[in-house]
């Protein structure tokens, strides 16, 4: 029998004999003996079927368990991480968060991917308390900025139409601000803002000013002060009874910052002009009310700075004309309709000519003959006088120039200055560089800077005038007793002309007070050797009374008018030789 059918018949669960017929291969047949005995002690059928289905039943509730096993392992440790994932993407996205500083290497688990995301929200949450706080309040202050302005006016508005009343705008402009920022750099420029934000709120009753600064929020208060930019403020006042009580606010502030500011070693005198509009006579909505505030602060400071002016209606006109007085002189500039004068100064004891001092004309092909009175407030208001006076600069060093190479080396042409460019940093380094490239020693020059000029922030005046000294620049004070008319500036400014304004020539003919007031003037000057100036001299009895007075030089129509250069050298060809001790 071969192999596989002994394995055939081991595996039987009865008995099959064979026999092998010749030549016709294999015959199987069942024995009846062996098929008995097997099944004589066989396992019933439905016990071998329970047995089974009882294996099959506990094999399936292992693997069924193992599953369960797995998933609760799984959804641990991933899902509900990744739905927690899912929840803070979800909550940065409506934060509108930046997630620029957070970095998450790609090697990090789903655990450390988590924690990283949930440290992320929470600078996101920062970062965004941050970037809403600095969309409505101002970095360096921490004022409210415009955004809030426009949010309260908004809500003022709505108020003030609902219950009928009023309130009042104030538009806050710090006179000079640009001359400090410009002198004493930047950083003083800020400090000196956030100390002027300072005071401001402090002249601020409690009611006025109701600020959370901490959580970046406003409360409604009945007053709102904002910055806008630069050195411009505004302040909102609610439930006012009229325009007194805006003037009254406006007048607390004028006080607070009429005490000087101590600041980097500096003392700074910082006034302001503001103007102030009011709802509903003013305007009826937000951006009306706040153009007309502008508007009402420009002629304040126009009006002399340091003021207060309301908004009236004519105001539109007058900055109308200004703003086109502004576009001319800029074209004034570019196509060069600019020209000097020259005013001859005499000396009083020989009636020869000194000098001269250089004044700016214009002559527009628009408007005809322009004054300077016309066109100077509004340059100095614009800073385009700091332009101008680069000009005025320039263009009498060439006349000075000429001059010399002509016959008159020490020929001295005084020339006016603006607060501006005392204030700025490189009127000095400008000078320096003028009189080397048209050779011009310091004995050729005269600046003239007024009092106001200089009191505005003397410690910087004092040192560039110093700095012009040492150049060997006569410095002269122009129109002295127009404004603080203080004798002791005398001695401690570093001066050495003193030009009395012709108001005081003009006055003192009828006028005895007067007249004793300018000996005054001229025996302190002579006893403090200051050369001294009288200007407008137009007769003889003039010139009589301030030859007595011992007056060193004299300017006026009564010898001669401004002349343009060609005629000024002339005049001067004319005359008798300069004098080098003028």
């Amino acid at each position: 029998m071969k192999l596989q059918d002994k394995l055939l018949l081991s595996a039987m669960p009865i008995s099959i004999g064979c026999a092998i017929a010749q030549g016709a291969g294999t015959f199987w047949y069942y024995t009846s003996e062996k098929t008995n005995s097997t099944l004589s002690n066989a396992t019933p059928l439905e016990t071998a079927i329970d047995f089974a289905l009882f294996s099959s039943l506990t094999t399936f509730c292992a693997i069924l368990f193992a599953l369960l096993i797995v998933r609760i392992y799984v959804n641990r440790l991933f899902l509900q991480r990744m739905d927690k994932v899912k929840d803070i993407m979800q909550e940065i996205g409506e934060n509108e968060g930046s997630a620029e500083d957070i970095i998450i290497q790609e090697s990090d688990e789903i655990g450390e991917i988590y924690h990283s995301l949930e440290a992320m929200k929470r600078k996101l949450e920062i970062s965004h308390k941050s970037m809403k706080r600095l969309a409505y309040f101002d970095k360096l202050t921490g004022l409210p900025n415009r955004a809030s302005l426009q949010q309260e006016l908004s809500a003022s508005l709505s108020a003030a139409k609902r219950k009928n009343e009023n309130f009042a705008v104030i538009f806050l402009d710090l006179d000079n601000f640009k001359e400090v920022n410009d002198s004493l750099g930047h950083k003083v420029g800020d400090l000196l803002l956030i100390e002027v934000s300072n005071r401001i709120k402090k002249q601020l009753r409690g009611s006025d000013y109701i600020i959370r600064e901490e959580l970046g929020e406003l409360d409604t208060g009945k007053s709102l002060l904002a910055r806008l930019a630069g050195d411009e403020f505004t302040l909102l006042i609610n439930e006012i009874d009229g325009p007194n009580a805006a003037s009254k606010v406006a007048q607390r502030i004028l006080d607070g910052l009429s005490h000087p500011f101590i600041l980097d070693q500096n003392e700074i005198h910082m006034g302001a002009s503001m103007g102030i509009a009011i709802y509903p006579q003013d305007g009826v909505d937000a951006d009306e009310l706040l153009k007309n505030a502008d508007l009402a602060m420009f002629e304040a400071k126009n009006g002399g700075k340091n003021n207060v002016e309301f908004f009236t209606k004519a105001m539109s006109a007058i900055v109308f004309q200004r703003l086109s007085m502004e576009s001319n002189i800029r074209k004034a500039l570019d196509k060069q309709e600019f020209v000097l004068y020259f005013h001859p100064r005499i000396t009083l004891n020989n009636e020869t000519i000194a000098g001269f001092e250089a004044l700016i004309r214009w002559n527009s092909p628009d408007l005809g003959f322009v004054l300077p009175n016309q066109f100077i407030p509004i340059a100095e208001d614009s800073m385009l006088i700091c332009e101008i006076g680069y000009w005025v600069i320039d263009n009498t060093c060439q006349h000075i120039k000429y001059w010399k190479e002509n016959g008159y080396p020490d020929i001295r042409v005084s020339i006016n200055i603006s607060s501006m460019q005392i204030y700025r940093g490189d009127t000095y380094n400008m000078l320096k560089t003028l009189m080397s490239l048209y050779n011009i020693e310091g004995k050729n020059l005269e600046i003239e800077v007024t009092e106001s000029h200089i009191l505005d922030n003397e410690g910087i005046s004092i040192d560039f005038l110093n700095k012009l000294r040492s150049l060997g620049i006569t410095v002269a004070l122009d129109d002295f007793g127009t404004s603080y008319s203080s004798l002791r500036y005398l001695q401690k400014l570093p001066i050495d002309v003193l030009k009395i304004d012709r108001s005081f020539i003009v006055d003192m003919e009828e006028n005895k007070s007067t007249m004793q007031l300018l000996k005054s003037i001229f025996d302190i000057a002579n006893s403090l050797d200051i050369i001294t100036v009288a200007s407008g001299v137009e007769n003889a009895k003039q010139i009589n009374i301030i030859k007595d007075f011992q007056c060193d030089f004299v300017q006026g129509y009564y010898y001669s008018q401004p002349l343009p250069a060609e005629e000024a050298f002339t005049y001067l060809s004319s005359n008798s030789p300069i004098l080098e001790s003028s």
